[in-house]
């Protein structure tokens, strides 16, 4: 699935607009083959991100709860669930840069494969994908015409 910082690279890099740079990004990955699109589907750096978004509000919030129902009994489940946001909004905002630099990745091999500066990670995993070795299940698409 295409990402916010996938367009937000192509915007950044040649100055067009949301809807054109999204279309042009998923355009360069068909462009590519749909091995490309296996790639960025099998991706799992939003997960990473997200899980650790929710194990680090899940922290503060064990902290802040201990804290808070030995020193403000009533106040417990107010400051708990704020606490779970602050540290959920903290971690996420942390994992903005990886999930970005992975994201950037993708486009940047897109638009070149052949560059020297690459390494086998790509086209590694490709063969894995195309050997059956990896299991990749695929990101379900809404269909472009829905039936009437």
């Amino acid at each position: 699935m295409i990402s916010w910082f996938q367009i937000g690279n192509v915007i950044a890099a040649y100055g067009k607009g949301f809807v054109k740079a999204s279309q042009d990004t998923w355009e360069l990955f068909e462009k590519r083959g749909k091995e490309m699109e296996a790639i960025v589907d099998s991706d799992i750096t939003s997960a990473i991100c997200f899980l650790a978004g929710v194990c680090s509000g899940s922290m503060c919030t064990i902290v802040v709860a201990a804290w808070t129902f030995s020193v403000h009994e009533g106040f417990t489940a107010t400051l708990s669930l704020l606490a779970f946001f602050v540290g959920y909004l903290m971690a996420r905002i942390a994992m903005a840069l990886p999930h970005a630099c992975v994201s950037c990745y993708y486009v940047c091999y897109a638009e070149n494969p052949d560059n020297r500066l690459f390494d086998k990670t790509i086209p590694d995993r490709l063969n894995l994908i195309k050997s059956g070795r990896d299991v990749v299940v695929p990101t379900p698409r809404v269909p472009r015409h829905l039936p009437a």
